[in-house]
């Protein structure tokens, strides 16, 4: 009889713990620039998410590197899993950030700076609104960079082509366009030149200060992690809770 309790309070055990803590994906280490826990700016080196359940947010933080020939910003790489297609959305809650989507091949999808259904937030936000051909259960790369600076330049880390382009329209690097209204910055955009592969990501010119540490935290809905995890870990999580609460009787 005690084996029957035990069996369905590990069953029991494990659905309450995908539900109460498996929705949040935070940051882990997977390459990246700073040489602490950071996601990679890359496909490659992307945060690949593991969990069970609905994905409800994704939290992290941008730590700029100063280098010999450059100082980068950083961007974070997130592969997720659209579920619904038709819901579907990523918005940052706080910060001045970019938002961009990439399919499993890293061709550009679309991209936001300010988010449109504001005229003051400097966060951004995709959504199945103006994103056609969203796949239901397909895998998509999701990229979280920063806008940084001041009114006399302003600094931005976007998606960059082989040729070392913009991927989607914007103003220049180091301009003084800081107005978050600016055509190209309040606006839900597709690549210039539709097919477009991520090939990396604006740097600053040496000698640039490294900004502060941004936090965000992207909120998702119509999404589920990519990965499942294997069944021996989901066993250990409810071995060790079903322990937990022997000790307690």
């Amino acid at each position: 009889m005690m084996k029957n309790r035990v069996f369905a309070l590990t069953a029991g055990t494990l659905l309450c713990a995908s539900s109460a803590f498996g929705q949040i994906w935070a940051e882990i280490n997977s390459g990246g620039i700073n040489g602490a826990t950071d996601a990679g700016s890359m496909l490659a080196t992307a945060n690949i998410t593991s969990g069970v359940g609905p994905l409800t947010n994704i939290t992290g933080t941008l730590t700029g590197l100063l280098g010999t020939n450059s100082t980068d910003y950083d961007a974070d790489m997130f592969c997720i899993r659209i579920e619904n297609p038709m819901t579907f959305s990523a918005t940052s809650l706080s910060g001045d950030t970019v938002l961009a989507l990439f399919d499993m091949n890293g061709v550009a999808i679309a991209f936001n700076d300010d988010r449109t259904d504001s005229v003051t937030a400097t966060t951004s936000r995709l959504s199945a609104s103006w994103i056609p051909g969203l796949v239901a259960g397909q895998d998509y790369f999701l990229g979280v960079a920063r806008v940084t600076g001041n009114d006399v330049l302003r600094r931005y880390t976007r998606p960059l082509d082989s040729n070392g382009a913009l991927i989607f329209s914007g103003p220049a690097n180091l301009s003084d366009i800081s107005d978050p209204n600016y055509a190209d910055r309040r606006a839900d955009l597709f690549p210039i030149t539709p097919g477009t592969v991520l090939a990396g990501w604006e740097v600053q010119p040496a000698g640039t200060p490294a900004p502060f540490n941004l936090n965000y935290n992207i909120e998702l809905v119509g999404v589920t992690y990519s990965a499942i995890p294997a069944p021996a870990g989901l066993g250990l999580l409810g071995l060790g809770m079903v322990g937990a609460l022997r000790r307690r009787r």
